[in-house]
């Protein structure tokens, strides 16, 4: 009886926290405040509109693929019953009184607050000539419910038009070509994703892009739309001498406004374009009010990414529990990949400043200093400084001249990499490359309490995949016990190395002729190549050993695939692609053919040699205080992404293949 009174007082006691928006600042501030709330002083209450709980939007085009909305969420409903946090799905605030510190819901839910979160994030900006929610067939591409639109309607079209050329538009232009429709983008400045690159990058990307089929459309914009009883849009632009564009299907992509009709109408403060005003503590006009995210107006700048959200949201908890924290500038850095090209932007990259510009084919780089300090960078392609050159635009490095000489004859401003103990990297290196776990949001947890590995795992999920960089973890925690490789990826290196050899025995050996004699015994063995029969048991042989290898390569890229030790995985991957070798000799016989099958040949030949590379390096890289396990490190996902890239070509080649042999 005592405790359940001294269990209601505690709860009577408690402060009261609504947050108005489940996106994923919404979701993360409720996480900080759980991971730093010790005292367990909060009783949180989430309102969200959408169907779903908090999923990943910045990947949302992965929906495409899987079609899964839960392989998004950022946390399952359970979780929030597991942290005490009410969750209310589809049931957005209607309306806030400030006077009395309550709030009134869709489903007509009053709840009162001490302290009201408002992370109501963004909608997209529709321009007037375009009415989405009155025309059959266009469309905008926000949420997981914008594509399901899209997909539907998608299988009934040949063509599409994306409006916008930026990061969303560019997205929803690959997804559409990827259903096999012809795609055109429209943009109304003279390059694309304006935001991010000036006119060079965007002219290089543009021709890229350009490249892949998708048509684009530069300095057009729109200024009325015809639309037919039969479903057909045609977009005529405000340039007369351009000729209008007749396509099957529209994609709005063109901006955001702020979700702020709660706010104005609960007299908060808000910019003309609708920004919730706050100051530095992110506080709005009205007291115990904050907001968060993309709704915001902080010092006249507005943003529209997730990282900066995410630093008001650790802030916002920081201050609710009493620590000192105040929010001064969000970092607008962006690492994306945009049609499979990488696009970086840091620091303010499209500022005036001394530029220094280095250009090969396919990589463009750009650095923007003052006084020799660098304020921002910019780079399409990959580039392996971005880690060292981020970390140098945040601690305002100065350089040499000598360095940007350096830059603008190689590309490579800095001599410092990544390598040694981990202590001495930048603290945006990435030290998890499977779960991109930087040694900062280490850092982080581990001033938060995350003394051990196992905490560290727990906590930020580094290690938990194929595990290789879990010596790194030690390192940090500065445990004194070794983390020993685990055998199998000793195993590995064992294979990769045999599969090499095997590799240059087929490339290099001459071919084998067949016997002219029945009564030599060599008659009976190259009987494996004169006979149809045996031909046929050896391709099928070969080819059911690769399907079986890339089966076990999904162990670690599909979630529910997750059981079993991850190297040993990863040796049984090596082992059956050094038997492909083997099954491929009994199949040939070291002939590599003309025509198509010189083409396989060369195809299968490239992919295993890529593999064996990637094979060594995975199970050298757990060689954490060696300099080969540095070299091990920086190669693997290099020498990893070129041996799946040489995947994709071979079912189209074996199938043509088959088809042949059969047909012909």
């Amino acid at each position: 009886m005592i405790a359940k009174l001294i269990s209601k007082q505690k709860e009577k006691s408690k402060e009261k926290i609504v947050v108005v928006g489940n996106g994923m600042v919404g979701y993360h501030f409720c996480r900080q405040l759980k991971e730093i709330d010790r005292k367990e002083r909060f009783d949180i209450t989430v309102f969200g509109k959408e169907t779903q709980p908090a999923y990943d939007r910045v990947n949302l085009t992965d929906f495409v693929n899987h079609r899964s909305a839960r392989q998004l969420y950022l946390a399952e409903e359970n979780w929030y019953e597991q942290q005490n946090i009410s969750l209310h799905l589809n049931d957005p605030v209607l309306k806030i009184d400030p006077d009395s510190k309550q709030i009134v819901s869709q489903a007509g839910h009053i709840e009162s607050y001490d302290h009201l979160v408002l992370a109501t994030g963004s909608v997209p900006f529709i321009p007037p000539v375009f009415n989405h929610a009155h025309r059959e067939g266009q469309f905008v591409y926000r949420t997981i419910s914008d594509i399901e639109q899209i997909l539907e309607y998608s299988q009934k079209c040949e063509s599409a038009a994306v409006i916008g050329g930026g990061l969303l538009g560019l997205e929803a232009a690959k997804v559409l070509h990827d259903l096999g429709k012809e795609v055109h983008v429209v943009e109304i400045a003279h390059y694309l994703m304006p935001q991010q690159l000036d006119p060079r990058a965007g002219e290089l990307l543009e021709d890229t892009i350009r490249s892949m089929g998708i048509q684009i459309h530069t300095k057009s914009t729109t200024s009325h739309i015809h639309s037919s009883r039969h479903g057909t849009h045609q977009l005529v632009f405000d340039d007369e001498d351009r000729e209008s564009l007749l396509v099957d299907m529209i994609v709005v992509s063109v901006g955001i406004k702020s979700s702020n009709e709660l706010a104005r109408e609960t007299g908060l403060k808000c910019d003309p374009m609708g920004w919730i005003h706050v100051d530095d503590t992110l506080q709005a006009s009205t007291e115990d009010i904050y907001a968060i995210g993309e709704c915001v107006n902080h010092n006249g700048e507005n943003y529209g990414l997730v990282a900066p959200g995410y630093q008001m949201a650790d802030i916002l908890a920081k201050r609710l529990v009493g620590k000192k924290a105040t929010f001064t500038k969000g970092d607008r850095s962006t690492r994306l990949k945009v049609m499979g090209i990488e696009v970086t932007s840091l620091g303010d990259s499209l500022q005036s400043g001394e530029t220094y510009i280095f250009e090969t084919e396919g990589n463009y780089r750009k650095l923007v200093a003052r006084e020799n300090r660098l304020i921002g960078a910019m780079f399409l392609g990959p580039n392996p400084e971005v880690p060292l050159i981020q970390n140098a635009i945040q601690s305002n490095r100065k350089f040499k001249e000598k360095h940007f000489e350096r830059f603008l004859r190689e590309g490579f401003l800095c001599e410092d990499k990544p390598g040694g103990m981990v202590q001495s990297w930048p603290n945006e290196a990435a030290v998890c490359n499977c779960m991109n776990i930087s040694k900062g949001t280490l850092c982080e947890a581990m001033e938060q309490g995350c003394k051990t590995v196992e905490k560290l795992m727990d906590r930020t999920g580094a290690a938990t995949i194929c595990g290789s960089c879990k010596p790194l973890l030690v390192q940090m925690t500065g445990v004194t016990m070794t983390v020993k490789p685990p055998i199998a990826a000793s195993l590995l290196v064992g294979v990769s190395l045999i599969s090499l050899l095997a590799l240059v025995a087929t490339v290099f050996t001459p071919e084998m002729k067949f016997s002219l004699s029945v009564q030599k015994m060599w008659y009976t063995i190259d009987a494996l190549w004169r006979s149809s029969f045996l031909k046929q048991v050896s391709g099928f042989s070969l080819l059911g050993l690769s399907a079986v290898a890339m089966i076990m390569s999904l162990r670690k890229r599909v979630k529910w695939f997750s059981f079993g030790e991850f190297a040993s995985w990863r040796f049984l991957h090596g082992f059956i692609g050094m038997t492909t070798l083997i099954a491929l000799f009994v199949h040939t016989g070291f002939n590599f053919g003309a025509n198509l099958n010189f083409i396989l040949m060369i195809a299968f030949a490239l992919l295993n040699l890529l593999g064996a590379f990637a094979g060594i390096a995975s199970g050298l890289e757990n060689k954490t205080s060696s300099r080969v396990g540095e070299v091990a490190r920086k190669y693997r996902s290099m020498a990893t992404g070129l041996h799946i890239a040489c995947f994709w070509p071979l079912p189209v080649l074996i199938g043509f293949h088959i088809f042949s042999v059969y047909y012909w």
